[in-house]
């Protein structure tokens, strides 16, 4: 919602931040991809990594720990509501 009143600059304000948005997001991508930052066990935040990916990964590395009669554990963390609380 705008509270400008004149319609003309509340486009022009919504335009503006839709285009920084854009071209700042594809800056950080850049950077990011450039330096290498994301190793390849990140799924999130990146092109054509999906949580199926991440979950046959996940199921595909255990299977073959304990194909190789090795232990195997995990701790797992949901943390869906850990950004909603409030400060």
């Amino acid at each position: 919602m705008c509270l400008i009143t004149d319609q003309f600059h509340c486009h022009f304000l919504k335009f503006f931040k839709n285009y920084i948005y854009i071209h700042t997001h594809k800056r950080l991508i850049t950077n990011i991809k450039s330096n290498k930052i994301f190793t390849n066990s990140q799924f999130g935040f990146r092109k054509k990594s999906t949580t199926d990916k991440a979950a046959y990964k996940l199921i595909n590395d255990i299977l073959t720990a304990l194909n190789d009669k090795k232990i195997v554990g995990g701790i797992f963390f949901d943390l869906e509501k850990a950004f909603l609380a409030s400060l």
